[in-house]
């Protein structure tokens, strides 16, 4: 099926396209993503394996020296900032979705991606 071809929805296309109203104007799709909130935190609950690790590595001396024994607060920003990252975000992702579509958002995300591993792939001396 091309992506012009409706495959005999045209009801469901016209529907769409008179639905003027944003995602947090309807009830029933605020009601949706306040289901989906403990999706998206199960997510979080077991990204723990990675955060388990950064505890881990604490105790390692050459770690603890690399990042000039963090103390404190900032200690605490390295251990939940991915975590952080995506609480923060959640509300920007489903604006980008609304405005600019799946695929693009998927795109700009793939794009960060990258940006994410080539800065945690660079050292320096």
């Amino acid at each position: 099926m091309s992506p012009t071809d409706t495959g005999g929805n045209t009801r469901f296309i016209d529907i769409i396209k008179d639905d003027k109203k944003a995602w947090y104007q309807e009830p029933n799709l605020r009601y949706l993503c306040f289901c989906l909130v403990p999706a998206a935190m199960g997510v979080e609950w077991t990204s723990g394996f990675g955060e388990s690790i950064m505890n881990g590595l604490q105790a390692v001396e050459t770690w603890d020296t690399y990042f000039n024994k963090p103390r404190g607060a900032i200690l605490g920003i390295m251990n939940s900032i991915y975590s952080l990252g995506a609480v923060y975000m959640m509300p920007i992702v489903l604006w980008m979705n609304d405005k600019y579509g799946r695929k693009m958002t998927t795109i700009v995300g793939s794009i960060i991606m990258i940006g994410a591993i080539l800065q945690t792939a660079s050292v320096h001396c």
